[in-house]
C-alpha cells in the first residue's frame, strides 16, 4: 500500500519537474522536425498569460450565410439575379478586389465576354491552387454561381490519373498508370516539360525510346468515369466529353463502354504531329457512368478529360498540391503557348501562398520577386489574358496554450499583392476577406466548423463561403462595366 507521504513526494517531484520545463522551453516550443514540434507553457505565460483575441467573423457568416443551402445537391431552377445587383447593395456583401487601371482594363475584356456569352463561344477560366482548392473546393462554388449567372455546365477537366476526386464526377484508373508533374518532386526521367494544363501527365507505359522502340510489348490500362450526384447541380451534365493528349507515336486502340460494359465506340488515337490532339468521345450528355479502355504498344501523354458544355462558362480546378506557384516559368513555353490558345481561355486564376508560410524569414522580396516572374511568363505569352490573384488564407499554430497567426502570412500575401499589381492584374485579399489576424481559429471553432483542425485547409462549407466571397467580388466588377457601358450610351 503507498503511503501519503510517498504520493506527496511524487506530485512535488512532477511540479517540480514541469516547473523547470516552463522555465528552460522556448516560447515557439521544441522543434523535432518541420511538422511535429513540442509546446509547453513557459514560466512567463503561466505568470503573466497572453491574452490572445481570436477575429470575430460573425458578420462575414451572416453576410454569406446563404451558402448553406448550397451544401446538399441543388435541385433549383433558375438562374440568380446576382448579376443584375444593385452596385450600392452589392458593396456592402464583398471584399473587393484591387487592380491598377491596367488590371481593370484586362478585366474588362472577360466581362465584354461574359456579356455575350449565350451567343457566342463559352467563357474559359483556369483556376490554379494548392491543397486549398483540392476536391474542387473553392472553384467549385464559383464555377456553380458563375453558370447559374451566364449559362453552362460541366465540372470541367479532370485528370486520369487524380489524386483527391472531385465531390462530383469519380475518376478511377486501372492499369500500370503512372502520373508524371511538373511541380512536386519532378521525375528526371521526363524527356520533356509538356505537360498540359494541369501542369501533370497520365501514362500506361514507359515512355517511348526511339533507339528501341517497343514492338512487342501490348499495354493495357482503363479509366472509368462515375457521377457521384453530390456536389453542385451544374456539373451533372455535359454536352462534350473531350479527351486531350499528345506525344503520340504508336496508334492506340480505345473502346467506350457504358456501366454495364456495353461496347458503345472502338475508334483508335492516330499518330498526330500536332502538340495538342483533342478527341471527342461518343458519350451521350445523359450518362452517368462510362469507361475508356487502351491498347497499344506505347501510351500517350493524357493531359485529362473534360466534361463540358458549349456554351456558358466553364471552371477547371486545377490543384497543385505542394506547390508555391513557382510552376510557370518552368514549363515549355511554346507549347503552354499553345495551350491557352487550343484552349480558348480567357481567365486564369492562381491561389497560392500556404506552402511558404512556415518558412521564417523576416521579408519574403525573393518571393515576391519569383511571383513576379511567373506573371510575367504569363503576360508574354497572352498579354490580354485576366489573372486573378487569390492572396493565402490565414493560418495559425499552436503559441502555448492558443492558436495564433503565422507571421509570416501577412508578409507573403503582401509580396504576393506586390508581384500582381506590379505586373498589371487584380489581387484579391484572402486573409483580410476572412477576419485577418487570429481569424482561422475563429473558422476552426464555429458551429458547424468552417475549416479543418490542421488550422490551414477550409472545410467544404467554409469554402463555399469563400467562393461566395470571390463571385460577389467578381460580380460587383462586372455590375461596374455595365455600368459604365450604360452611361457611355446615354452620352452618345
Amino acid at each position: 500500500m503507498r503511503k501519503p507521504l510517498h504520493t506527496l513526494g511524487f506530485l512535488i517531484a512532477v511540479i517540480i519537474i514541469l516547473g523547470i520545463i516552463s522555465l528552460i522551453i522556448p516560447e515557439s516550443g521544441w522543434k523535432i522536425n518541420d511538422k511535429i514540434s513540442i509546446n509547453f507553457p513557459t514560466f512567463e505565460n503561466i505568470l503573466n498569460p497572453e491574452d490572445v483575441e481570436y477575429a470575430d467573423i460573425s458578420k462575414i457568416i451572416e453576410k454569406h450565410s446563404d451558402t448553406a443551402s448550397m451544401i446538399k445537391p441543388d435541385t433549383s431552377s433558375g438562374k440568380r439575379d446576382t448579376v443584375r445587383a444593385n452596385a450600392d447593395s452589392l458593396r456592402k456583401h464583398i471584399h473587393k478586389i484591387e487592380m491598377t487601371s491596367e488590371g481593370r482594363d484586362k478585366l474588362a475584356s472577360l466581362f465584354e465576354k461574359l456579356k455575350t456569352v449565350s451567343s457566342g463561344n463559352p467563357v474559359r477560366i483556369w483556376h490554379y491552387g494548392d491543397s486549398q482548392i483540392e476536391s474542387d473546393r473553392i472553384s467549385g462554388f464559383i464555377r456553380e454561381n458563375l453558370q447559374r449567372s451566364f449559362g453552362g455546365y460541366g465540372t470541367g477537366l479532370l485528370s486520369l490519373t487524380p489524386v483527391t476526386q472531385k465531390l462530383s464526377w469519380r475518376v478511377q484508373p486501372q492499369g500500370n498508370w503512372e502520373r508524371y508533374t511538373l511541380f512536386g518532386k519532378v521525375d528526371s526521367t521526363i524527356p520533356h516539360k509538356q505537360f498540359g494544363p494541369m501542369l501533370c501527365i497520365s501514362r500506361f507505359s514507359p515512355f517511348w525510346n526511339d533507339s528501341l522502340p517497343n514492338d512487342s510489348v501490348i499495354y493495357k490500362a482503363s479509366v472509368s468515369l462515375k457521377n457521384s450526384f453530390m456536389g453542385y447541380k451544374h456539373t451533372h451534365s455535359f454536352s462534350h466529353a473531350k479527351l486531350f493528349y499528345g506525344n503520340i507515336h504508336k496508334p492506340v486502340k480505345i473502346t467506350i463502354k457504358n456501366e454495364d460494359g456495353k461496347i458503345l465506340h472502338v475508334d483508335s488515337l492516330m499518330i498526330s504531329d500536332k502538340k495538342i490532339n483533342t478527341y471527342k468521345l461518343p458519350v451521350k450528355s445523359g450518362i452517368s457512368e462510362f469507361s475508356m479502355h487502351f491498347e497499344g504498344y506505347d501510351s500517350p501523354d493524357f493531359y485529362g478529360i473534360s466534361l463540358e458544355s458549349s456554351k456558358g462558362v466553364l471552371v477547371d480546378n486545377i490543384p497543385l498540391r505542394g506547390s508555391s506557384g513557382l510552376i510557370f516559368s518552368r514549363i515549355d513555353y511554346g507549347f503552354y503557348l499553345n495551350l491557352l490558345t487550343h484552349f480558348d481561355v480567357d481567365m486564369i486564376i492562381m491561389q497560392f501562398g500556404i506552402n511558404v508560410v512556415s518558412e521564417e524569414k523576416e521579408n519574403f522580396k525573393y518571393y515576391e520577386r519569383w511571383i513576379y516572374r511567373q506573371l510575367q511568363t504569363i503576360k508574354k505569352m497572352r498579354p490580354d489574358i485576366p489573372v486573378l490573384v487569390i492572396g493565402p488564407s490565414d493560418m495559425a499554430t499552436k503559441k502555448g496554450t492558443k492558436y495564433v497567426t503565422y507571421e509570416s502570412v501577412p508578409k507573403i500575401r503582401s509580396a504576393l499583392k506586390n508581384a500582381t499589381l506590379r505586373s498589371g492584374y487584380c489581387f484579391w485579399d484572402l486573409y483580410e476577406a476572412m477576419g485577418g489576424k487570429n481569424s482561422m481559429p475563429s473558422w476552426v471553432f464555429a458551429k458547424p466548423p468552417l475549416a479543418g483542425k490542421d488550422f490551414t485547409h477550409f472545410n467544404q462549407m467554409g469554402a463555399q463561403i469563400i467562393s461566395n466571397m470571390i463571385y460577389n467580388a467578381l460580380m460587383f466588377e462586372y455590375q461596374n462595366y455595365l455600368n459604365k457601358i450604360a452611361a457611355n450610351s446615354e452620352e452618345e
